[in-house]
């Protein structure tokens, strides 16, 4: 994503000029941007100061990588859950599942990652390891 030759408290504070009365064309020129960019930042930014402006860039930093972090979860469990069918394992483990040791012995697993959520959705990882 292209960065912007404008910091957040910029941003606010060329708003503010607006506010003040200044012409909208006269605040363009003076910054060499386009009006349209100026209209972009009143309607996404208008009437927010540069405190609450570096908030919302926190929490949309913030919401991209929960993004990312779902996307990758969603990713390891299909494939988590082809390999339990390719290896004509189950498809949905629960702990008595895992105590079959022999459809795991047969599929030569070394090892599986079972993610525990407890209470407030807290993520454990755990990894049991298989000897044979």
């Amino acid at each position: 994503m292209k960065q912007s030759r404008f910091t957040e408290t910029q941003i606010v504070n060329i708003l503010k000029e607006a506010d003040a009365g200044m012409k909208v064309e006269d605040i363009c020129r003076k910054h060499g941007m386009s009006s349209a960019t100026y209209y972009k930042w009143k309607s996404k930014y208008g009437g927010m100061d540069a405190s609450e402006l570096r908030r919302m860039k926190e929490l949309e930093d913030e919401n991209t990588k929960l993004k990312q972090l779902f996307a990758e979860v969603s990713l390891e469990n299909k494939a988590m859950k082809e390999l339990f069918a390719k290896n004509e394992l189950i498809t949905l483990v629960s702990w008595n599942t895992l105590m079959d040791f022999s459809s795991i012995r047969k599929a030569n697993i070394e090892f599986i990652r079972v993610f525990i959520y407890s209470h407030y959705d807290v993520k454990h990882e755990v990894q049991i390891v298989f000897r044979f």
